[in-house]
């Protein structure tokens, strides 16, 4: 899992889910917070996921500079 901010995954969740969390900026902070960011199918709208197409986003922003 990754996240902006340093976390520690409650015991309960590692021993059920073989997990661990990440703190590292994935995203430059240049790149618009709304775009390309939607909630899962079927999830809570509140709860939003980068898409695909922000990955694409990210690469044009890199790539122009």
């Amino acid at each position: 899992m990754w996240g902006d901010r340093s976390a520690t995954l409650p015991a309960w969740f590692t021993q059920t889910y073989p997990a661990s969390y990440q703190a590292t900026h994935l995203f430059d902070d240049a790149l618009p917070s709304g775009i390309a960011m939607a909630p899962l199918p079927g999830s809570r709208l509140d709860l939003l996921v980068s898409t695909p197409e922000r990955a694409l986003a990210m690469s044009r922003t890199l790539l122009n500079g």
